[in-house]
């Protein structure tokens, strides 16, 4: 019983495997980094993803399969009141997994799907001694497309909607309190190139 229990622990393993190994005669991976921009501070960052595509039997369109990593860092110098100085470095770093659906038109290949994944975001401010972050659930909807000028190199660009659950961070200093909004349902644009093999 001892022996049949232990090799039913491995099923879900064996399974997992062969659902990544299985592939039809078109279905691809693909590897790609981006540069990435939004409105939340921060506001500028770079990313790293890799896709699995598998043609459908309807012509022209295939899902993808995709996991997502983005980091962004910032230092900002803030004068209040033209009083107090003071220097806060922001950090945020999200992961994720999302479904797409992608049509192959000619050279250009749209695509949109949605996500789910996790994300981290620290503020610090100097001097005050008392850092924060918070970490939420994140909820994704993308949209965007690929090119196909040469082959298996593809410039994209894309645009990603992100809803979290932060909450404002709030300080205190010396002059009174410090508040530090959160865009709670940041988009961003995303421009990258996708090697596929």
């Amino acid at each position: 019983m001892k022996k049949l229990f232990s090799k039913l622990r491995m099923l879900p393993l064996l399974i997992l495997l062969i659902l990544i190994t299985t592939s039809t005669a078109w279905a691809q991976w693909s590897i790609g980094g981006s540069y990435e921009i939004r409105s939340k501070t921060p506001k500028n960052g770079f990313g790293v993803r890799i896709e699995r595509s598998i043609p459908l039997p309807l012509p022209l369109v295939s899902i993808v399969g995709r996991a997502h990593f983005s980091y962004f860092s910032e230092n900002n110098k803030i004068t209040k009141s033209g009083t107090y100085k003071y220097s806060t470095d922001f950090k945020d770093y999200d992961f994720g997994l999302t479904a797409l659906a992608k049509v192959k038109l000619g050279i250009i290949d749209p695509y949109a799907g949605i996500g789910i994944g996790s994300t981290n975001y620290k503020v610090d401010i100097k001097d005050l001694g008392n850092p924060q972050s918070q970490n939420s659930v994140i909820y994704n909807v993308t949209f965007g497309s690929d090119v196909a000028l040469i082959p298996h190199l593809h410039p994209f660009v894309e645009y990603r909607i992100t809803k979290n659950n932060f909450k404002d961070f709030n300080f205190t200093a010396n002059t009174g309190a410090i508040k530090q909004q959160v865009d709670t349902s940041p988009g961003r644009v995303i421009f990258g190139l996708l090697l596929q093999f």
